[in-house]
């Protein structure tokens, strides 16, 4: 959906799994939105995305790393 309001395709690298994070920001006084996708596969590790905040903040969010913590949190077994 986020890639359709883009302008890119609905499905990125025609993958059926994929991870998204975007920054909306202002080029030349133009609203621009930059995308970062990451193609996911089922048994493989979950990549590191951008997470943007103002003031040009950006976090790296390790997505295995919550992956596995939540699965501990919860008691479910995981795939690691």
């Amino acid at each position: 959906m986020l890639a359709r309001l883009a302008g890119g395709s609905a499905s990125p690298f025609d993958a059926e799994l994929y991870a998204t994070a975007y920054r909306p920001i202002e080029r030349d006084g133009n609203q621009c939105l930059d995308i970062w996708q990451e193609k996911l596969a089922v048994g493989c590790e979950l990549p590191v995305l951008p997470l943007w905040l103002r003031g040009e903040i950006c976090l790296a969010v390790e997505l295995n790393h919550i992956y596995d913590r939540t699965c501990r949190e919860h008691r479910i077994a995981s795939s690691a």
